[in-house]
């Protein structure tokens, strides 16, 4: 025989989640990357909007990880 949970128990979770149950946002620690050339470049993360500037003076910058892959993917930075 199979065991069903009583509709009790499924109202009790769709009510909680329909009445907005919070939900903690992942952390988002800046990840610390390292620019490569040394030309002074301006540039704002897709993700965050964030606006970042390096240079060879400051190759490294903390960054927000969602504007992570965008940053890594012009070829102009590595991981600290």
């Amino acid at each position: 025989m199979a065991y069903s949970a009583p509709d009790r128990g499924i109202a009790a979770t769709a009510n909680s989640v329909s009445r907005g149950a919070l939900v903690p946002e992942p952390e988002r620690s800046p990840v610390a990357l390292r620019y490569v050339r040394t030309a002074p470049l301006r540039v704002v993360g897709e993700a965050s909007r964030q606006r970042y500037e390096f240079s060879a003076s400051a190759p490294i910058q903390p960054v927000d990880p969602r504007d992570l892959f965008q940053l890594l993917s012009m070829g102009y930075f590595s991981r600290a």
